[in-house]
This record gives structure tokens, C-alpha cells and sequence, in this order.
């Protein structure tokens, strides 16, 4: 789960994985205070204030699409998203994998819903700006 922290300014990981937080936040929150609403869901965090919108929405369609295409209905956990506890070996009766889906469907929802930060955006095919729907929130 994501720790849900404002990346301070200027904390640049490029050498890491390629994160550059810019000069300014862009956000109603300080450095490090965490902003409530966007701790659900999504993987690939390791506390580096970085949970890239495009490796969520990868991962979430890889697994929607693997289900689909496959038919996986393999149940090996139990989720209690209420707590926020996971029991592997423990069935739940619901398919793992769809269960995988919702928590990455969770994480864009509640970034796309948040009012305090924007997911990057891809370049359109007729100028080099992001798509609007991805400009800051003011």
C-alpha cells in the first residue's frame, strides 16, 4: 500500500528510477504530510514517494486482461480490505486475481478523485502538451 506522503521539492531519484519531484509540490500539503484519501490500493511503492499512475494502469490492465483471456479463478487469499489485512493460503471465495484488479482500479479512482494531485499525462499526437484531463488542480 502507498504510503500516501507528499514527495518534498526537488527530491530528485532520477538515478534510481527516473522520479524527479519539480521545485514546487503543486499541492495543498508540506513535505512528507500525508494526504488522506490516496493510501488505497496500487503496488509497486517502496516509500520513495513514487507510485507511478502508468505502472498502475499496466499492472490493473495486465490482470484484468489475463483474467479475461485465461479464465483465472484461483482463490489462495483472503482480503479484508476493511482492515487491511491479507491471509495468503486462506480462501475468501473470491478470485484472487479480481480481487488484484479492484485494488489497482482503487488506487486510480482515488488519485483521479483526489483534489490535491494530478496524474501525469501522455503527450497528444498533434502537440507535445499533456492531455487536459492530466494539467495540475488548482
Amino acid at each position: 500500500m502507498d504510503d500516501a506522503l507528499q514527495a518534498p521539492p526537488n527530491l530528485d531519484l532520477a538515478f534510481i528510477e527516473g522520479y524527479r519531484q519539480g521545485p514546487a509540490t503543486e499541492t495543498p500539503f508540506a513535505a512528507d504530510e500525508h494526504m488522506p484519501g490516496i493510501n488505497r490500493g496500487g503496488w509497486h511503492d517502496a516509500a520513495d514517494h513514487d507510485l507511478a499512475a502508468g505502472a498502475q494502469v499496466w499492472a490493473t490492465m495486465l490482470l484484468a486482461l489475463s483474467r479475461e483471456t485465461f479464465g483465472l479463478n484461483s482463490d489462495q487469499t483472503t482480503v479484508d480490505r476493511a482492515r487491511g489485512n491479507v491471509v495468503l493460503h486462506v480462501p475468501d471465495g473470491k478470485p484472487d486475481i479480481l480481487q488484484q484488479v479492484v485494488h489497482g482500479v482503487e488506487n486510480l479512482l482515488t488519485a483521479i478523485a483526489s483534489p490535491a494531485i494530478a496524474l501525469s499525462g501522455s503527450p497528444t499526437p498533434h502537440s507535445s502538451s499533456t492531455a487536459p484531463w492530466a494539467s495540475p488542480r488548482p
